[in-house]
């Protein structure tokens, strides 16, 4: 027995999950898939991929992050290395969510690649 995420009303396809659209009950925890979310925390911030009904269980499949970087975006670029960080701008060159590995292209055109830390800001690691 244990707690897992239902649908507190009937959520859309593509919309993003937030406080109010999710909640937790009791149940058999054996009788379910075992990518059924357990807290609503996991959920929210992301977008649903397909429609769910009110006291539908939630899984991981039911659920994508958003990029937070996309194709052509401005992002600030930091690049770090032992002793030293520099901040600049870029442009994304691909598409990423937090933790992703992305390209950019830095204003005077050289291409790196970092990963992203938050919305906008790729952080580049060097030797």
């Amino acid at each position: 027995m244990g707690e897992y995420v239902v649908a507190n009303r009937y959520l859309q396809a593509n919309i993003k999950l937030s406080k109010g659209d999710l909640n937790t009950v009791q149940g058999d925890l054996a009788e379910l898939p075992d990518d059924v979310l357990r807290f609503t925390k996991d959920a929210y911030g992301r977008v649903l991929t397909r429609p769910i009904q009110m006291g539908m269980k939630l899984s991981l499949n039911d659920i994508k992050e958003l990029s937070v970087v996309s194709q052509g975006d401005r992002v600030s670029v930091v690049i770090t290395g032992p002793s030293f960080e520099v901040t600049g701008d870029g442009i994304a060159m691909s598409a990423g969510m937090i933790g992703d590995a992305v390209t950019v292209k830095l204003l005077d055109g050289q291409t790196m690649s970092g990963r992203v830390k938050e919305q906008g800001v790729v952080v580049v690691k060097t030797q």
